[in-house]
């Protein structure tokens, strides 16, 4: 939804399912070819401590949105660092 709204998706997956991302990134890929939006969706692979941490302490990234372990990570950051946050409903696949 943010590449539709004009904004950069960076995706940054849970270190234990890059396949899954890069497998992401293959699908996407033809359209941002198709388009011409280089670097509207950017795939980042790492563990948290080193990259997840890295872009919650970021400054120049005004929102992140997230599931699952990293919730508490998240308040805790963004308290810290004023960032929005986004964190969808656990029933949003029901709707």
């Amino acid at each position: 939804m943010a590449a539709v709204c004009g904004d950069v998706v960076l995706f940054k997956p849970g270190s234990k399912t890059p396949l899954t991302a890069i497998a992401i990134q293959n699908i996407i890929a033809p359209v941002v070819d198709e388009y011409d939006i280089d670097g509207v969706f950017n795939l980042v692979i790492g563990n948290r401590a080193d990259v997840g941490d890295a872009l919650l302490q970021d400054r120049r990234i005004p929102l992140i949105s997230t599931t699952g372990s990293m919730l508490n990570l998240l308040r805790w950051t963004s308290a810290r660092t004023i960032k929005e946050t986004f964190v969808p409903p656990k029933n949003i696949m029901d709707t």
